[in-house]
């Protein structure tokens, strides 16, 4: 049974999804980007929100405003609604190359064919696709969705884009020659394999899911839980939906947890199941060359940012390299060491990296801690008490700010971005 029908109209719905260029309804629950991806099941996908300048130009339009602030009145925002300002993906140049170089990884280590012999072909046809896609979802998601008549995003929302792409057909479509196989020279050795190139490009169908999603500038909570990490972390895999479901839950179960920090069994921090962690720290002398550890914290060369390098099996977040080359900018020294929680008393300040949320500030690192039962009956489950493992009493720190304030720029300076129409 089909489990998508195409519709010229989509009326009363919270979030959009376009497939190969036409609005879909699903008859299985797409509101979250968690379920959109489990419903297109495989594939490569990248996740971004949707940013633009307020009407000074000063701000994101989907910064909280604090509670003490003077709300605005209805005038200012009426007018505000008359002029929306236009809305952009930015770093878009960066997300079309991840899409390209996660479909090509998953493609030879999981469906084994190359896409295309071309690969500048190949990147070209897969920016078309999804700015195809992009212009109808967004066309529709303006009209019908959560994003009000002009656009522009709510209160506190920010409007986030999942865009998924992967073979039409299985690896034996008609396109492909597939995987080769030949005994070896002597008749008797092991089977060797090579990937053969499509005679064809490799067909792709293309995916885009809108919805709006709660964003906060207060500083957030993180929730440290055990998990090896992904399968193929080079990747942005549309099976990490699956995989991340038992931190989902995590998450579900751990009030006030905004993000899962994943951690290794040898106690290594390594990412969020949706962003990067990082966090400025004071130098060791082995980092900063022997200099005097005495050295005011609010100079560039007493501090350094850490996150977890790639080779310990993390996703290269686009984010993650728009901060670090913000820190080079800075002059701060930058470690990629794998934090451990056993070094948190040299940690100043954290903050999480993302596509769609850009940097959030952390101001607690907790765990769960199982405690047994107040009741006797010892078959009763343990009851699972919230520690706090880090506070961050000033977050957001100085340095966070300043990154974001770089970071903010950047999306309004960027050329990479792909502005969408009013």
């Amino acid at each position: 049974m089909k489990d998508v029908e195409d519709v010229e109209d989509v009326e009363d719905v919270e979030d959009v999804v376009v497939k190969n260029g036409r609005p879909t309804k699903t008859k299985t629950q797409t509101k979250t980007p968690g379920d959109f991806l489990r419903w297109v099941d495989q594939g490569a996908y990248t996740a971004a929100g949707l940013y633009g300048a307020s009407a000074s130009g000063d701000a994101p339009i989907h910064e909280e405003e604090e509670e003490e602030e003077e709300e605005e009145t209805k005038d200012v925002r009426n007018e505000r609604n008359v002029t929306p300002p236009p809305l952009t993906l930015p770093f878009f140049d960066k997300h079309l190359a991840r899409l390209h170089l996660s479909l090509s990884l998953l493609a030879r280590e999981t469906w084994k064919v190359t896409l295309e012999k071309d690969h500048a072909k190949a990147r070209d046809r897969i920016e078309q696709d999804v700015k195809k896609n992009l212009l109808v979802a967004f066309k529709h998601f303006r009209t019908h969705g959560t994003g009000n008549e002009n656009g522009a995003s709510t209160r506190s929302k920010v409007v986030m884009v999942t865009i998924a792409l992967k073979p039409v057909a299985s690896c034996e479509n008609a396109a492909c020659e597939g995987v080769e196989g030949a005994e070896g020279a002597e008749g008797g050795g092991e089977r060797s394999e090579r990937l053969r190139a499509p005679q064809q490009p490799v067909p792709l169908s293309c995916y885009v899911h809108l919805c709006t999603v709660p964003v906060t500038r207060r500083p957030v909570k993180l929730l440290l839980k055990t998990f090896e990490g992904r399968s193929l972390p080079a990747a942005k895999s549309v099976h990490w939906a699956w995989e991340r479901l038992p931190l989902e839950k995590c998450l579900s179960e751990a009030q006030g947890t905004s993000e899962v920090l994943m951690v290794s069994k040898n106690g290594n921090i390594l990412e969020g199941m949706r962003s990067n962690f990082f966090v400025i720290r004071k130098v060791h002398e082995d980092v900063k060359g022997g200099e005097d550890e005495d050295d005011d914290v609010s100079e560039p060369c007493s501090l350094c940012i850490q996150t977890t390098p790639l080779e310990d099996g993390i996703l290269p977040g686009i984010v993650r390299s728009v901060v670090l080359d913000i820190a080079e900018k800075l002059g701060m020294i930058t470690l990629e060491s794998s934090p451990k929680l056993c070094e948190s008393e040299l940690w100043l300040e954290s903050f999480i990296t993302s596509g769609v949320k850009l940097l959030q500030p952390v101001k607690h690192i907790v765990s769960h801690c199982q405690s047994q039962s107040l009741e006797s009956d010892s078959s009763l489950p343990p009851l699972q008490q919230i520690v706090v493992e880090k506070e961050f009493t000033h977050a957001p720190g100085a340095w966070t700010t300043r990154i974001h304030e770089e970071i903010m720029a950047s999306v309004r300076k960027s050329t990479q971005g792909l502005t969408m129409p009013l």
